[in-house]
């Protein structure tokens, strides 16, 4: 059985991929010259930093 510190480092995993996808589509979104394909890959981002946001507030959860 996992222990609550086992949840909490893979959590902290999952936030530092998801911390790196917000970078990794930002930096997509600068580099193309299309329109459609920047404003799909800024909607992204914005759901990676809300994945971000979710796991943060899971290892806080545990914390307590």
């Amino acid at each position: 059985m996992l222990s609550g510190e086992d949840y909490s480092n893979y959590l902290k995993q999952i936030r530092e991929i998801e911390e790196d996808m917000v970078h990794v589509y930002e930096k997509c979104a600068n580099l193309t010259g299309d329109e459609e394909v920047r404003r799909v890959c800024l909607i992204i981002k914005s759901q990676e930093e809300n994945h971000t946001r979710l796991v943060g507030e899971l290892v806080s959860t545990l914390s307590r």
